[in-house]
């Protein structure tokens, strides 16, 4: 009975992991290929407006080399999901620690009785 609960829980959390996997896979293949989308997108983009607008091609470095500047930027705000939830687990694994704790610390002074 014992063995069976535990090879149940074990499978739940094997999966819950697997989808924890899956997910902090993605996130770490999406910053990279958005911030690339972009900058082709951008490229695309200033190949495609009039040479009016452009009026010269340092004006394309420029705005590569802007996009490229608030790359971090714009990978740590695709990543703040991650981060947020790691915090949240961390925070309520300490919460259990500390109570587990203050449960043992308020058996350990309680008084003991001897025979005498």
């Amino acid at each position: 009975r014992q063995l069976s609960l535990f090879i149940e829980k074990n499978d739940s959390y094997q999966q819950r992991m697997r989808r924890s996997h899956l997910g902090q896979s993605l996130l770490n293949v999406i910053a990279p290929a958005l911030l690339y989308g972009i900058l082709g997108i951008v490229l695309v983009a200033i190949f495609k407006i009039d040479d009016a607008i452009i009026s010269e091609k340092t004006d394309i470095v420029i705005y590569i080399l802007l996009l490229l500047s608030i790359t971090p930027s714009l990978r740590n705000i695709i990543k703040i999901q991650n981060t947020w939830t790691k915090g949240k687990l961390a925070a309520n694994r300490y919460t259990h620690l500390q109570a587990a704790h203050k449960k043992q610390a308020e058996i350990s002074s309680l008084p003991v009785l001897y025979k005498v």
